[in-house]
């Protein structure tokens, strides 16, 4: 009797324990947040002008989350880390996004690829890989002390260019 007690007992806490470990990645990043210029770290100059005060709207459902960045086609990664395809028609010009998403505990991790070309020389369906793809990985992780939102981005292209940041963003509404 005292046996079947103990692990009565154990599973309790073994589900409790993964109830509060599934509870704590499902945080809620929807809203729209501003970044915090001064407590954003930058440490290459050139890009910074590129991205003074910006805006970013976040639209987070229990199956994905949606980035929309200014000036920029809205990034769409599903939450069961699954890889999401989609093109963005620019007119002559084509952009594909392979994206893809997980949970490391509270953070959420986005990675993205960005392939671009011309409808006139290839169709995106048949275009996986390019020497010039963009590859980026977002970590975002929310303060519950102080319901900041940081995120760390990191990003290459075929140059190579390098480019490492964190951005401290508030949410606006």
């Amino acid at each position: 009797m005292l046996a079947i007690a103990r692990r009565t007992r154990s599973s309790a806490l073994a589900l409790l324990i993964a109830l509060s470990a599934s509870a704590q990645t499902l945080s809620e990043f929807s809203g729209t947040w501003r970044v915090e210029e001064s407590r954003s770290i930058s440490p290459k100059a050139e890009i910074r002008p590129q991205r003074r005060g910006f805006t970013l709207v976040i639209e987070q459902t229990k199956d994905e989350v949606r980035l929309s960045f200014p000036a920029l086609p809205t990034v769409v990664c599903k939450l069961d880390g699954s890889e999401n395809v989609y093109v963005h028609d620019a007119g002559a010009a084509w952009t594909k996004f392979r994206t893809w998403a997980r949970w490391d505990g509270v953070a959420l991790t986005l990675k993205s690829i960005t392939l671009n070309g011309w409808w006139k020389d290839s169709n995106p369906a048949s275009v996986w890989t390019q020497d010039t793809q963009l590859e980026e990985t977002r970590v975002f992780k929310l303060d519950p002390a102080t319901m900041k939102l940081r995120m760390d981005t990191q990003g290459r292209d075929e140059k190579p260019f390098e480019v490492k940041y964190t951005d401290l963003l508030s949410r606006v509404f």
